[in-house]
């Protein structure tokens, strides 16, 4: 019988705290991108009404 030393759920811990600050980093580039680069807003928001216009059909 063998007996978890908690190294693999500690692991695991880690790697979904690395995924919440690489998401975390992203989305912060992301806002940052669209706040300070002229015509970036206008383009997601043009790609988000067809989307939502195709859904629609």
């Amino acid at each position: 019988m063998a007996f978890r030393d908690g190294s693999t759920q500690h692991d695991r811990r880690f790697k979904v705290k690395q995924s919440y600050w690489i998401a975390g980093g992203v989305l912060v580039a992301v806002v940052l991108i669209v706040l300070f680069v002229p015509g970036v807003a206008e383009s997601i928001e043009g790609r988000l009404l067809s989307f939502l216009a195709g859904l629609g059909r």
